[in-house]
This record gives C-alpha cells, structure tokens and sequence, in this order.
C-alpha cells in the first residue's frame, strides 16, 4: 500500500509538480552535467533517470546531445516534452525500464535515489541497462550528512520551515547531527552496505521529506560494488569552498558517485 502510495505521490501530485518547479537550480544542473561529461564518451547515449519535469534532462541535450529522460510520471514530463520536441521522454518505473540489456553508456541520475522504494532493485535494472564498461552517475543529497541539521537548525531559528528528516525542532536538529555523524563512523568501520528505510512524510513537500530511506555514498557505493561496479569518483561539490570541506571530512556533504560497470563480475542480487 505504501509503494503504491508513493507511486500516485509521484504520478499525479500538483503540489510534489510545485516543488519541482520551483527547485529550479539551473547551477545543480550544469554541475550534474559536469560529472556526466567526466565519463561519456562521443556515441554514448545517455539516459537521465527520474528526470521529473526534463530540466535535467533539457541541460544535458544542449551539452551533450544524445540523452533520454526517464520518469514515473508522464504528467510532470509533459510540458517539456511539447517545448523539446527533439528529446525523447519515456514514462516508467525504475525498477522496470522499457530499455534492452546494455543499451545506455551512461545511466545517470540527480535527486532520485533517495526516492525508490527498493534500492537494491533499482541498481540492478540500472546496471542492467548499462554496456559493459559504461557509467552510472549519482548525484543527490546525504541524508547521513551531520552538517544538513545544523544548517536546518539555523533555517528555523530564522523562522523558516525545514522537513523533518533532519528533525522537528531546533534542539531534534543538533541531536540528529550527532545520530548522523555516529552513523558515518558505524558505516566506515562495516565492510557491508546498510540501507536504513524510513516512512515517507507527504505532508511536508520538497526537502527530502519523501525521501524513501537515508540515501548517503557510504552505503551506495558498498553496493554497487557488490554488484558489480568499480569506483571511479566519491565526493564532488559544486563550489571550491564545499570541495575543500569535502576534502578534509569525506562522506559529510553530499552525495556524488561515478562507477563503471564491470561485466566480468556484475552479479545481481536476489
């Protein structure tokens, strides 16, 4: 019921379609594309997954041209599918995309992982559609992250409303910086993924509210190893300041990872 719950939210919600169009960060976009053009490779088709309205999708046909944008939603597609008439948009569940074995040389997405109800599943499709010795391309917020609390915390001393992932009130915030940060150490001692589900919170839209499970590159990049990938890039930020913060506390930002699809040893899980 909750799948299928989450399924309509994405489909059909005018107010989920508010909170698209005004997250319109036109320098998120360019940044994304950034990590795709990293890895591409002339002839490439690239497929945007979870590309909502297309705006992703928009950037990455001016920049690199060959692209498809994936969605649950045809609805939340449609406006750019009539303005672009040269970019070819396809609605679908990302646990079951209408695209052949290893058709993409790179399959990216930003700002949907978090979202998928079944993780492991998704990566697998994902992979799947990927050629041998192609890319998959991550980018979207760590919910793990101990510096996103504190920063919500200050956003709601200005009186400003922040989702609950990162607590209710400001005190919920600093404490849920310190759950975080013994979480990031938990997960770099574990030599296995853990991926931590929680309830979606419809009631509070945009923010990661929604978002399915606390998405973080410890535990996507574990996994995508034991499917089947190797590491190409962890850790990018789109500004000099974010990088050198980065670079001195890995894993605390948020969420950038490029693999390669290695055939030898790709091996899906049940």
């Amino acid at each position: 019921m909750e799948r299928e719950r989450l399924q309509n939210y994405y489909k059909t919600s005018e107010e989920y379609l508010e909170v698209i169009d005004a997250d319109q960060n036109i320098n998120i976009y360019y940044f994304y594309c950034d990590l795709i053009e990293k890895v591409v490779a002339t002839g490439d088709k690239i497929l945007d997954v979870g590309c909502g309205s297309g705006a992703s999708t928009k950037v990455i046909s001016k920049r690199i041209r060959d692209v498809v944008g994936l969605d649950v939603s045809q609805k939340f597609m449609s406006r750019t599918k009539t303005k672009n008439r040269g970019i070819d948009f396809v609605a679908a569940n990302a646990e079951e995309v209408p695209f052949r074995d290893c058709s993409f040389g790179v399959v990216a997405s930003n700002s949907f992982i978090e979202h998928v109800p079944d993780v492991k599943a998704v990566i697998d499709e994902l992979l799947r559609i990927t050629k041998p010795g192609g890319y998959i391309v991550f980018h979207g917020p760590n919910l793990l992250s101990p510096i996103t609390p504190i920063v919500k915390a200050c956003r709601k001393m200005l009186g400003q409303k922040t989702s609950p992932v990162f607590g209710e009130t400001i005190v919920e915030c600093f404490k849920k910086s310190i759950i975080n940060l013994c979480k990031i150490q938990q997960r770099k001692a574990s030599k296995s993924y853990l991926i931590e589900y929680r309830k979606p919170d419809f009631s509070f839209h945009g923010d990661d509210a929604d978002a399915t499970w606390f998405s973080n590159p410890l535990d996507l990049l574990k996994l995508l190893k034991e499917k089947g990938a190797d590491q190409i890039l962890v850790g990018r930020e789109n500004t000099k300041f974010r990088n050198l913060i980065l670079k001195c506390f890995p894993n605390i930002m948020g969420l950038s990872i490029i693999v390669q699809k290695n055939y030898v040893n790709f091996s899906p899980l049940s």
